[in-house]
């Protein structure tokens, strides 16, 4: 099919992009046989995550009309008027929101123009959102309006579905890495203390509390010191607690780096630890970190809770370690055991590169994408075929 004659996808993300969004970047360099425009309210670290067309759709909106748009959000939708302009311009064909709160926004623009919406659901958006009424009652008009609803795993499928979500239009696609920025380093024992890396928010879900309090226990065991990439509300206590557990000197908190900086950080760690739990709002992976994918796709043992869709990514005992979660005393051990088996990183590095060659590949997932979105245009398609 040639580029022309692709259908366009107009994916809905806002902010374009956030520092953890490489996963939706990915869907879009990955398309085969759909044209993707990035439909958005903002721009965000745009030269990290280079793609073309972006329409930044307040560019198109008046003085008027952003007071009116205000209003309008906070009824839960976008001003239509820019979006139908481009649905036009770009002769878009079907919608895809990234996120349960842009698609409950974008949803009463998808009505208006005569498209079918895609949804694709996350985490926190499945597992925080909702304890809001008025985030309830957007989802239950998204869930009469919206085609399909795409989750990351079992687990956050479930969770959509228990809020109401239409179980036949529910279906599972991974989210896919772009294996080849990710190279594979073979793991092995080495001069010099273990590297250890946590990669991700510094918020209560993602359990980093109780890696430094296991890692507290492993001070007498062989040598280690551990990188915290990301930042959040806890840095400051979770500093506080790396001082109180005499970790100060084997621990440094280094902030978001860029993606590029982010893979090779991978690249020159030796173990990866992945402690997310149910944070006590209800916040939740819902599915499972990206990083943690990346890390296993980068040769990295990992040590992992059993939170959501974890175990889908970690195969204990296979690729890694899982412990049940806010387990400090299970944690430890998983900890201890990889720190005194070095030997093992290597052949738990390759049978974490496979899995998620199989199984999480961004080509293969994005394809499963571009399948799904087929009988929701298939008469557009005959024409073109």
């Amino acid at each position: 099919m040639t580029a022309h004659r692709k259908p366009t996808i107009g994916h809905c993300v806002s902010p374009y992009l956030f520092p953890t969004g490489s996963w939706v970047h990915g869907q879009l360099r990955h398309a085969q046989t759909t044209r993707p425009v990035v439909l958005t309210q903002s721009l965000e670290h745009p030269e990290a995550f280079p793609f073309k067309p972006v329409h930044r759709v307040t560019d198109r909106i008046s003085s008027a009309e952003r007071m009116l748009g205000r209003f309008q959000r906070w009824m839960g939708s976008y001003s239509s008027r820019p979006y139908l302009e481009l649905i036009q311009n770009e002769k878009i064909r079907l919608l895809h929101a990234h996120t349960g709160w842009e698609a409950a926004r974008i949803a009463p623009v998808a009505q208006a123009a005569g498209l079918p919406l895609v949804a694709s659901f996350y985490g926190r958006d499945v597992s925080a959102l909702p304890r809001s009424p008025y985030w309830r009652w957007l989802y239950r008009r998204l869930f009469k309006i919206a085609s399909l609803y795409l989750v990351e795993g079992p687990m956050l499928g479930k969770s959509l579905l228990s809020l109401g979500c239409p179980a036949d239009k529910i279906r599972v696609v991974h989210l896919g890495v772009d294996l080849d920025r990710i190279p594979f380093h073979e793991r092995k024992p080495h001069e010099g203390p273990v590297r250890i890396l946590i990669s991700c928010s510094l918020r209560e879900k993602k359990g980093v509390t109780y890696a430094l309090s296991a890692l507290g226990r492993c001070l007498e065991t062989t040598p280690w010191v551990l990188r915290i990439l990301g930042d959040g509300p806890l840095r400051e206590q979770l500093t506080e607690q790396s001082r109180s557990l005499g970790l100060e000197e084997r621990v440094s908190f280094e902030g978001y780096l860029s993606y590029t900086e982010h893979l090779q950080a991978l690249a020159e760690a030796d173990l990866f630890l992945s402690p997310s739990v149910t944070a006590s709002d209800g916040d939740t992976e819902g599915g499972a970190p990206v990083a943690l994918i990346e890390a296993q796709a980068s040769g990295l043992p990992a040590v992992a809770s059993t939170h959501c869709d974890i175990p889908e990514i970690v195969k204990d005992g296979v690729t890694g370690y899982l412990f049940d979660e806010k387990d400090v005393d299970g944690l430890t051990v998983c900890l201890q055991r990889l720190l005194a088996d070095q030997e093992s990183w290597a052949a738990l590095g390759q049978a974490g590169r496979r899995h998620i060659e199989r199984e999480f590949n961004v080509i293969q997932q994005v394809a499963r994408a571009e399948e799904l979105y087929q009988p929701l245009f298939q008469d557009l398609f005959e024409i073109f075929h």
